[in-house]
């Protein structure tokens, strides 16, 4: 059963109380601020299949997301030890926050989905673990984000773009 709120229990404070936060915010911050509710926005129109969205539903999507994207262009951090253009699944549970059953759902669901791809273990690798990358679809969608994020700003350089998705 669905718990009804009962939001007239709760402390209000009056309308005029409010006062606009003005705590030495430079231009860049704002900018930051308005595109990040203007990407939240465009993420809630999207179609409910949209590879973005669905990436995006939680910390653990995008993580798993984010590191077989970055495996694919060799730039996974250094902390993470990734020497191949894929990921193993057992060498990044310990950053996850969920169950491995769950990051093993969220990898099956992205095969399924055609934005990852399952990678045939390396001699090196246990076949026991599962080792994925992202697939040229899911690649092509992220670019398509970035870029499409990048028009509206007045930002040049990649790494000054405040939307890391």
């Amino acid at each position: 059963m669905v718990q009804r709120h009962n939001f007239k229990s709760l402390n209000k404070i009056h309308v005029d109380n409010i006062r606009v936060y003005e705590k030495h915010l430079d231009n860049n911050h704002i900018e930051w601020i308005k595109l990040r509710a203007l990407f939240s926005f465009d993420l809630l129109q999207r179609k409910h299949n949209d590879s973005v969205k669905w990436w995006l539903q939680s910390l653990n999507h995008r993580f798993l997301c984010m590191l077989s994207i970055s495996a694919r262009f060799n730039v996974t951090p250094e902390e993470l030890d990734i020497k191949e253009n894929f990921v193993i699944l057992n060498d990044i549970l310990r950053y996850l926050n969920c169950h491995a059953d769950t990051a093993k759902e969220i990898i099956h669901q992205g095969i399924a989905r055609k934005d990852l791809m399952l990678v045939e273990n390396p001699c090196s690798v246990s076949p026991r673990y599962i080792c994925y990358s992202a697939t040229d679809k899911l690649v092509r969608d992220i670019l398509d984000q970035l870029g499409s994020n990048k028009e509206k700003t007045n930002y040049h350089n990649i790494k000054d773009f405040p939307l890391n998705i």
